[in-house]
């Protein structure tokens, strides 16, 4: 039972429904939804992501931003100086869309 308990994102009791979608360990999903984020932008030309729009591993695309948008606002942890770096690289993106930026 420990060896399961001690593998990332290791579940006894997966969630359903809408909790379903985050289920992916939290590095991985991060990861997942950058890459989909760039490809969106190098498509669209843009970082502003419209509603409805879905990514593979990480669910509604504009929710998985607007979520890391608030984690950085509130100081979390796990918005670390890397991740903040990779989300930055991307041309357009704004930690608070519409107001100046920075930190």
């Amino acid at each position: 039972m420990e060896r399961l308990e001690a593998i990332p994102g290791w579940l006894w009791s997966p969630p359903r429904g809408k909790q379903a979608v985050n289920t992916k360990p939290a590095e991985e999903k991060f990861e997942l939804g950058l890459r989909a984020l760039a490809k969106f932008q190098i498509k669209d030309g843009r970082t502003q992501i419209p509603k409805g729009s879905k990514a593979a591993g990480v669910g509604s695309l504009q929710h998985w931003a607007a979520d890391l948008r608030k984690a950085y606002r509130e100081g979390d942890p796990s918005i670390t100086p890397e991740r903040r770096e990779k989300r930055e690289a991307l041309a357009g993106w704004e930690w608070a869309p519409g107001q100046s930026k920075g930190r």
